[in-house]
């Protein structure tokens, strides 16, 4: 098998949309995406730079812990890890995951979901794929069995009933399958 020379994948890049360019592919195809100093708007984007970077180190995106947490997230300190050392890593973990954010959207919440902070207008995003909830009602009315509900999680939601993730759904549905 042989791979396509880099001045050749160049080019053909430059005519994919930034969504396509950035599908994690290899490390040298990461670095060459996130070369230009960019500013992320979207709390997806963000998402993806900060998963990238745990993954595979701040270098391979040519980004360094504080750049991404002044530029991105606009934190100006550091904070305390568990070594109790001053990180702009521990900044950024912060940011992006212990505090009361919804996962799916970036926006605050109060709500916990197996100790996932997600908001209900996200658990009723039917296009978010590990976000989204259905309620008993809703699932029998799509034909699901009771039986298979029995073996999910429930999470109770207030007033609006017991609620379970689609996707694992729809999972153990192909599993019986």
């Amino acid at each position: 098998m042989k791979m396509l020379p880099m001045d050749v994948v160049r080019i053909i890049r430059s005519f994919m949309t930034f969504r396509e360019r950035s599908q994690m592919i290899n490390k040298q195809w990461i670095k060459e995406v996130f070369y230009k100093g960019i500013k992320l708007g979207k709390w997806k984007s963000k998402r993806r730079l900060y998963t990238y970077m745990k993954l595979f180190g701040s270098c391979s995106v040519n980004m360094s812990w504080e750049t991404f947490c002044k530029r991105m997230l606009h934190r100006k300190r550091r904070i305390r890890d568990q070594r109790d050392q001053l990180t702009w890593r521990a900044a950024a973990m912060s940011e992006m995951e212990q505090k009361n954010v919804c996962q799916s959207c970036g926006k605050n919440t109060r709500s916990n979901v197996f100790g996932v902070h997600l908001c209900p207008r996200c658990r009723a995003c039917s296009r978010k794929k590990f976000a989204y909830m259905v309620n008993v009602q809703t699932a029998i009315s799509f034909g699901i069995p009771r039986r298979i509900l029995k073996e999910i999680p429930v999470y109770y939601g207030g007033m609006c009933g017991k609620y379970r993730f689609w996707h694992e759904i729809q999972e153990l549905l192909r599993d019986l399958n």
